[in-house]
């Protein structure tokens, strides 16, 4: 158990970030929680708050009781309550921004249209209300990739298989094709794939050069704003040695930092490595 010194809450870095000048209407777990079972004055409550607003934020989890040790999920849904929520808000606003604490992946299909944006904090640490107040505001630009895939349905996630187990007994029989090699593989729809992340920039991604040694390439930011990419590089073996391994492989990663309308050429040394043979 973790005793913070302190914990920033989202809702007052946002009044600090915002300003005197910017009104910001909190519903509140509470209201969300006791409309359970009562969507009427739920959506009633979302309608009168968020109709003339700018802009309506959803905070988002999975019950935290689905993330502790030794116990498995059984879903990957968020709960029914908050995933109207969502809907409601998105049909008196075109601008709702979800923000999603959870530990897993999760299905995000039946709400993510109502969403102009998803920031996945994951469970953050004690400075995480600054750090969404400070994203959603532009003043830090966003560079993480998901280091997991987001699939769309619970059956498609490969250990399921071997769900429960046995007693105290769980065997691993993807071997190689965990995560997204599984996915990629067996070419599953998904709703976010392993390494997706977007940011406030654009990025574009040229002069492929590839000989037996080296990978080179460039990366270009040819938006308006200072950004960090993370380049990938992944490795589709030969036909014959598919039986035994997943179609594609993440060999290697870097971040780099791109400034407005510049180039950063990838150095060959950082991939040299994922032209070796294993």
């Amino acid at each position: 158990m973790a005793n913070p010194t302190q914990a920033d809450i989202p809702l007052d870095e946002l009044r600090e970030e915002l300003g005197e000048g910017v009104t910001i209407e909190y519903m509140g777990l509470d209201k969300t929680d006791a409309y359970h079972n009562e969507i009427g004055p739920m959506e009633n409550e979302i309608v009168n708050r968020g109709y003339d607003a700018d802009a309506v934020l959803v905070f988002v989890n999975q019950n935290f009781a689905c993330h502790s040790e030794s116990i498995d999920r059984n879903t990957i849904e968020i709960p029914p309550n908050l995933e109207y929520a969502i809907r409601a808000a998105r049909r008196i606003n075109d601008r709702v921004i979800v923000v999603l604490s959870t530990a897993d992946a999760i299905a995000t299909w039946k709400w993510e249209f109502c969403a102009k944006a998803i920031l996945v904090t994951w469970l953050s640490g004690q400075g995480m209300g600054k750090a969404v107040a400070k994203t959603l505001c532009g003043e830090n630009n966003p560079s993480g990739k998901l280091p997991e895939t987001f699939p769309k349905h619970i059956k498609d996630v490969k250990s399921l298989e071997n769900y429960p187990g046995n007693e105290h007994t769980v065997i691993y029989e993807e071997r190689m094709m965990v995560g997204y090699r599984h996915f990629d593989t067996d070419h599953i729809e998904l709703d976010y794939e392993f390494g997706f992340g977007l940011s406030y920039s654009e990025f574009r991604f040229s002069d492929l050069k590839l000989n037996e040694n080296e990978i080179t390439f460039t990366v270009e930011n040819i938006s308006d704003v200072d950004g960090e990419e993370v380049a990938q590089v992944y490795v589709e073996y030969p036909w014959d040695s598919w039986n035994s391994r997943p179609l594609h492989e993440l060999r290697a990663f870097k971040k780099v930092s791109v400034p407005v309308r510049s180039m950063s050429a990838i150095p060959p040394e950082i991939f040299r490595s994922v032209l070796k043979k294993r």
